[in-house]
């Protein structure tokens, strides 16, 4: 072979094996680009990509009229890149200015964190990996109006580095008012503070989620609370986002506003009014409670209570709402329920005579006392004098089987239907547990716990002609995209009277109460009929009924002809030596409450009130 056909020979053997290669990178660029396309498209994209998701806004809650009750404030965090201002002097500095525009932020460890620029972390195979660190919380839930005054600071500050650094064109100056960060947010308030706080509740917020911890924030959490949408953004080698290449992947929705039943105007009359009985008469507690006739709730209040803002001031006995939670005997306001019992089932009529004994009476070996002597009485005057004896007779008319059946329609022992998430039943025991004298206690409101709610729910039937009613707190719910309105409808069923006018006799009956010789004339509202039932209940104290520890009640509506609301006040242990029968104690702020709510109504008087004539010097 010559050595031209070798180095042919050569040339062939090196052409087929390029043309291999340049076939086996064709076959890997077909494998890569084509094949794995998908894949490898994926996972480059998680080394330049992020996932951020944005947050839908949390519902607010208005009153009946649209005043606002819960609001979204917005607000920001404020945060420092320490991978930026990355040298101890420019830690200092950010020190200083935060410390100056945020009296709040502790100092010492503000500056530990932004000069710790570094985050150690062991893998799972043991090796040890560090990576910069790129984010210090400097302050959290900043006032809008604050935070921007700062970020306006901060904005002049960079525009002064920005100039020294074009005058002396000096490239490794690296500005530290780069490394502050913005983020908006919204944070959970209530404009009225302290206004309807146990009905409403509160929240909580960890890693910018909202946490509904009570109340009807968390009987309405799921509707408020609105779904999250994400948004992808490209970023760069050091993880800052770059002004292109974002994409909506799901957009946020927020939550709907829930509109309540409760009027603003009228909880505050309410609350003011509570106040002035707690100040006067030194109550370890005090609980009103309003509703329409047909269990709509216009306001409810307890004291004490707490700031849903103040985190400091929330104790356990404070923040749950009792007014759904607490039982207690309701004592003489428990009658209204036996007499309409003893009317409707024919076992009496308003003139019908009863002894009530020589203010005392023995039945089944115990002794039943008046708190004043009343010998025979009409069942009319008996409710209004609030006679213990006349009611328990009154009871054994009706009998235990058929006053059973009317308490349980009257709803006592059951839940009122409120939307609380917890709610007492109360204690009401089952007919064959009353014994023989049974009977003749539960009738006067002994032997029987109930929630103010129940009581409210039990005089809403009395007044709106015997419909069972469920306590409502919820108006409509908007959903704030559409606008469209879910609204709250309730069936009223047929009354548990048989009888059409027992509501009416015992409606008459319970006027009766608040004029002269009644035992709740200090429930009475110039210029309006009212109807209503005082109620004294001494408390069991280790099993003991105490001398020195009572509820007074007063429950009643206004104006009795025509109901516009009912209305239950009730103060639970009131200093002994200020008062602490029912008509004493709940009457006077159940007169205020009713006087000006429906001065605020707009409801016309039932009488003119007379004009007191000036006496002559």
């Amino acid at each position: 072979m010559t050595n031209f056909q070798s180095v042919r020979s050569r040339i062939i053997v090196a052409g087929i094996v390029l043309l291999l290669c340049f076939c086996y990178l064709g076959v890997m660029l077909y494998h890569v680009q084509i094949t794995r396309h998908e894949e490898l498209l994926g996972k480059a994209r998680v080394k330049y990509t992020a996932k951020k998701r944005i947050s839908g806004k949390r519902g607010e809650i208005y009153d009946r009229d649209g005043n606002l009750l819960v609001a979204n404030q917005p607000c920001m965090d404020i945060a420092v890149d320490p991978s930026i201002a990355n040298d101890d002097r420019s830690a200092e500095e950010l020190t200083v200015f935060f410390q100056k525009h945020l009296p709040d932020v502790k100092g010492e460890k503000l500056l530990k964190h932004l000069k710790n620029r570094e985050i150690i972390s062991k893998q799972s195979d043991g090796t040890i990996r560090k990576r910069p660190r790129q984010y210090v919380l400097v302050a959290s839930y900043v006032k809008y109006e604050d935070a921007d005054k700062i970020r306006k600071e901060v904005q002049n500050q960079l525009k002064e580095e920005l100039a020294k650094k074009r005058k002396f064109q000096d490239k490794r100056i690296i500005s530290k008012w780069k490394s502050i960060s913005f983020i908006p947010k919204f944070k959970r308030v209530y404009p009225k503070r302290r206004l309807c706080a146990n009905i409403l509740g509160f929240t909580k917020i960890e890693r910018g989620q909202f946490y509904a911890l009570s109340g009807l924030e968390q009987v309405f959490d799921e509707k408020m609370t609105g779904d999250d949408g994400y948004i992808s953004y490209e970023r760069n080698l050091k993880g800052i986002p770059i002004s292109f290449g974002s994409d909506c992947l799901k957009e946020e929705k927020d939550g709907c506003n829930i509109y309540l039943t409760i009027s603003e105007p009228v909880q505050a009359i309410m609350e003011e009014e509570l106040d002035r009985a707690v100040a006067q008469f030194k109550p370890m507690a005090a609980y009103a409670v309003m509703a329409d006739p047909y269990g709509n709730i216009l306001a409810a209040a307890q004291r004490p209570t707490f700031d849903p803002e103040d985190i400091s001031s929330r104790t356990a006995f404070n923040v749950g709402n009792m007014l759904a939670l607490n039982a207690y005997e309701p004592g003489s306001v428990m009658k209204a329920l036996t007499v309409s019992a003893a009317l409707d089932c024919g076992a009496v009529t308003p003139g019908t005579i009863i002894d009530c004994e020589k203010n005392a009476w023995a039945y089944a070996g115990k002794r039943l006392r008046d708190t004043h002597y009343i010998g025979k009485r009409t069942v009319h005057e008996i409710i209004r004098e609030s006679s213990n004896i006349g009611t328990a007779k009154m009871a054994l008319m009706v009998g235990p089987e058929r006053l059973d059946e009317y308490f349980r329609k009257f709803g006592i022992g059951s839940r009122t239907g409120s939307p609380f998430h917890k709610e007492t039943k109360g204690l009401y025991k089952p007919i064959h547990r009353w014994g023989k004298i049974g009977i003749t206690r539960i009738s006067i409101g002994h032997s029987v716990c109930v929630s103010p709610l129940q009581l409210v729910r039990a005089y809403c039937m009395i007044a709106n002609g015997g419909h069972p009613v469920k306590l409502n707190l919820l108006d409509h719910v908007q959903d704030p995209e559409t606008g469209k309105i879910m609204r709250h409808k309730q069936e009223i069923p047929p009354s548990i009277f048989r009888d059409p006018t027992t509501h009416l006799k015992v409606r008459a009956m319970l006027k009766s109460v608040v004029a002269k010789g009644g035992t709740g004339t200090k429930a009475a509202v110039p210029g309006y009929h009212v109807a209503g039932k005082t109620g004294t209940a001494h408390k069991a104290v280790n099993g003991q009924y105490s001398n020195t520890k009572y509820v007074g009640s007063f429950v009643g509506f206004a104006p009795a002809d025509n109901p516009k609301f009912i209305l239950m006040v009730s103060i639970d242990e009131p200093d002994k030596k200020l008062g602490h029968f029912g008509g004493t104690v709940a009457g006077p702020a159940f007169s205020k409450i009713a006087e000006r709510t429906l001065k605020y109504m707009g409801v016309p008087q039932d009488y003119e009130i007379p004009v007191k004539k000036a006496k002559k010097k």
